[in-house]
């Protein structure tokens, strides 16, 4: 399935219509730059949380947060994987899933800042999500977990990407969240989560996470620290 994302068309689409299209399509759509997305998602609703764009973001700070948290999704898959409990086609579903978050992974990395620790998984995601599903039994518990994982990663981007610095950032950052958006509805209608309640009218950046200056410290010092010890 192709979607135009131009300007008349992200005027007309509202999420829900988008988000549903995608699920039953099984289309992962990249969106080519940030203004249709912003009308698809609802705007309005984004607004209220998004960082001061004045003070900007700087793709090393966002990419210290982004990394950690993709990485952890695709041990999430990799454990939903493991389990054996996904039927045949889930299973495919799941692999490709797992290769969008590596490839955003791979994309996001170099941006990292000249001397920072190597990223590991999101600890926080690995005890939850990843903990949660490792060793289930149940695929719609597991399916569950997975999509709501997915929409704390399309609330982090969608939180960010108004204030990155750099526009080509900000542009893939916004065909990343469209992406994990459309993942999150169609997991959670495998799940048989209800539609209307996987695609609100208006994006909300619940459960994004936010602490992108704290994250790019936390690696500088993660390195001085580790550089100091060695030395000593």
């Amino acid at each position: 399935m192709s979607i135009d994302p131009t300007e008349a068309t992200a005027a007309a689409t509202t999420r829900r219509t988008f988000l549903a299209r995608a699920a039953f399509g099984g289309a992962l759509v990249g969106v080519a730059t940030a203004g249709p997305l912003r009308s698809m998602l609802g705007v309005a609703g984004a607004q209220e949380a998004e960082l001061d764009a004045d003070e900007g973001l700087e793709n090393d700070a966002f990419a210290a947060l982004a990394v950690p948290l993709e990485m952890a999704a695709v041990q999430a898959y990799q454990a939903a994987l493991e389990t054996s409990s996904l039927d045949a086609d889930t299973t495919t579903t799941a692999r490709m899933f797992q290769t969008h978050h590596q490839t955003v992974v791979d994309a996001l990395t170099p941006l990292l800042a000249e001397g920072s620790a190597t990223p590991r998984p999101d600890e926080t995601v690995m005890s939850t999500t990843v903990a949660a599903i490792e060793g289930n039994a149940d695929q719609t518990a597991i399916l569950t977990s997975l999509s709501e994982l997915e929409d704390v990663l399309a609330a982090t981007h969608l939180y960010a990407v108004g204030s990155l610095d750099d526009n080509s950032l900000a542009k893939t950052v916004a065909q990343v969240l469209a992406v994990e958006s459309q993942q999150a509805v169609a997991l959670g209608r495998a799940a048989d989560i209800d539609l209307t309640e996987l695609t609100p009218d208006e994006a909300s950046t619940a459960g994004a996470r936010t602490g992108f200056a704290e994250a790019a410290a936390a690696a500088t010092t993660t390195t001085t620290t580790t550089t100091t010890e060695a030395g000593n």
